[in-house]
């Protein structure tokens, strides 16, 4: 693929399995002049191997007991197109019919309304597809929802506004989950699994935490496409303290692709780590305000504290280091309350190892202790307060 070659999701491109709703006046001319070539509706419905009522109900796009939607599964119309398209009162294919979809679903679940056909390539594409790879899940097996989820609700509204790019899906609601872990709160949001199914077949790719790689077309692309999928990345799976940006991840395979992305983007990266838990992907110091200034090109990160370190590392970076007293600083900050070491950071405009050395030292003299709450979220961290 070069970068002439953008990425597109046509209905071509949808599994079999997936079901459409065509428009009221489409669907009953498509099945009307479907019928007249194939001789009448029940010669066609013995060519598919359908029964008659449900070859009716097609048409009517309603099912006759209780009134709902009648949807149509994409093969079925692909075996309709094949019968009827050597006839010269044939004039349609599937370009034409995506024109006048009117909603997609799975055999089940969440139906996607008013769906944007084609879907064209965007940073939201690209960072819905990164936040699967990275904290959802989106699995094709049957019976099996899909979704995604993080610590902050702020990353998940964003995804879910993301997920406009197919259609309408009024009814997604995020809920809260509560973990073991003390002041560990998931937000989840369950998403129509037909999405999962299109972009698994469109991007021939697995979603599954250990063989999840990112899409062959994703390697190319401008750079706020790019930069887009760096984004979703560090949103779910990054860190930032001062001007040190890491990933991280249990997928060494996906790493490594995260690693040619941040290399075309021009980072300068460290050898991939196997650390305790997980492997880590390190950008040097010096790559610090190009990633900055491609994060911000798309729009400012959702999680807040991740906002604040960024802005932050910028301050860091463009500051003159000139001499002033940081244990003074510290003691005027928290003269106003308890604050956080990061808090400190932001505050004082200083590094975080700088930081903390200085707080253990004010420790030791009695001056400031740790304060036995911790802060909100998961793993919360120290308090800072002078002593009393």
């Amino acid at each position: 693929m070069t970068d002439k070659e953008e990425i597109k999701i046509s209905l071509e491109d949808f599994p079999d399995d997936i079901y459409i709703l065509l428009e009221d006046d489409f669907r009953a001319e498509f099945f009307k002049t479907a019928w007249k070539i194939n001789r009448s509706y029940r010669h066609l419905a013995k060519k598919i191997g359908v029964s008659n009522p449900v070859m009716l109900s097609w048409r009517r796009g309603k099912i006759n007991h209780n009134n709902l939607d009648q949807y149509c599964s994409v093969w079925d119309i692909k075996e309709i197109i094949n019968h009827s398209k050597h006839s010269p009162g044939w004039k349609y294919d599937l370009e034409e019919v995506q024109k006048h979809v009117k909603s997609v679903r799975a055999v089940h679940g969440r139906k996607i309304s008013n769906i944007k056909l084609p879907i064209e390539d965007s940073a939201e594409l690209r960072e819905i597809v990164t936040h699967l790879l990275c904290e959802g899940y989106a699995s094709n097996k049957k019976h099996m929802t899909s979704k995604y989820g993080l610590t902050s609700i702020g990353g998940v509204k964003e995804f879910q506004n993301e997920l406009s790019i197919f259609g309408e899906m009024p009814e997604l609601k995020i809920r809260e989950e509560h973990r073991h872990m003390p002041r560990a709160v998931m937000y989840i949001l369950q998403f129509p699994k037909v999405i999962t199914k299109i972009l698994t077949k469109k991007f021939n790719i697995d979603f599954s935490w250990d063989k999840g790689r990112l899409p062959v077309e994703f390697f190319n692309g401008e750079r706020k496409l790019l930069a887009a999928i760096v984004r979703a990345f560090f949103i779910d799976e990054g860190s930032i303290h001062d001007l040190s940006i890491k990933f991280s991840s249990n997928n060494l395979e996906l790493l490594n692709d995260l690693k040619e992305i941040c290399l075309k983007l021009g980072y300068k990266t460290l050898p991939i780590q196997d650390g305790v838990s997980c492997y880590q992907l390190s950008l040097s110091n010096k790559s610090f305000l190009d990633f900055y200034n491609d994060m911000i090109s798309i729009s400012p990160l959702p999680i807040v504290k991740k906002q604040k370190r960024l802005e932050l590392g910028l301050l860091l970076l463009n500051k003159k280091y000139i001499h002033f007293d940081v244990e003074s600083e510290i003691i005027k900050n928290l003269e106003k309350g308890p604050l956080t070491g990061p808090q400190l950071c932001e505050l004082i405009v200083a590094r975080r190892n700088n930081i903390i050395n200085h707080l253990m030292k004010l420790k030791q003299k009695n001056i400031v202790q740790i304060s036995k709450r911790r802060a909100n979220g998961q793993g919360g961290g120290f308090i800072w307060e002078l002593c009393r």
